[in-house]
């Protein structure tokens, strides 16, 4: 079935070649069998199984007909499509999220860039007010220093904020 990608109907699994060496055909004594591919629109995604069981000496109308196969055919076929569209549903999520923390991942580089700067140029000014002795210029560089060291510790406040559990 998934080879051929076509479906089977079998009124005796036990006498079939294709079952021959399936144990558990025997086992549960399956009688008849609908076998059809699971086919999308762009790939298959599995096969739909159904079975009766009995002794196939037994005698009785079958269960199972070509009205069966047919259904079974549409059924697995809508099945398989919800199985495709779940598949790319979940794919364009990934990608969603994936572009999410791209996009985070850019504004927060830009952001941390930017006080990493303050704080080189504060860096700066103090190393300046210190190698000069002079207090004001070693003053505005402190302040400098001091409110970028501000700026990252509510960015990391913003970010466990964000980041913690709600209901």
């Amino acid at each position: 079935v998934w080879n051929r990608r076509q479906g089977v109907l079998v009124a005796d699994a036990g006498a079939d070649e294709r079952f021959r060496g399936g144990e558990s055909i025997a086992r549960h004594q399956i009688r008849e069998v609908i076998c059809v591919p699971m086919k999308g629109r762009h790939e298959m995604v599995g096969v739909l199984f159904l079975d009766t069981r009995g002794r196939p000496d037994r005698e009785g109308p079958l269960a199972f007909t070509e009205d069966h196969l047919n259904l079974s055919v549409a059924i697995a076929h809508q099945a398989a499509l919800a199985v495709e569209e779940t598949r790319y549903y979940q794919a364009f999520l990934h990608s969603e999220r994936l572009a999410a923390v791209g996009q985070t991942i850019a504004a927060l580089s830009h952001h941390i860039k930017n006080i990493m700067q303050g704080v080189r140029f504060g860096s700066d000014m103090v190393r300046m007010g210190l190698a000069g002795t002079d207090r004001e210029m070693l003053l505005k560089g402190w302040r400098l220093v001091e409110k970028n060291q501000k700026k990252i510790d509510d960015l990391i406040l913003d970010m466990l904020s964000y980041s913690k559990e709600r209901e």
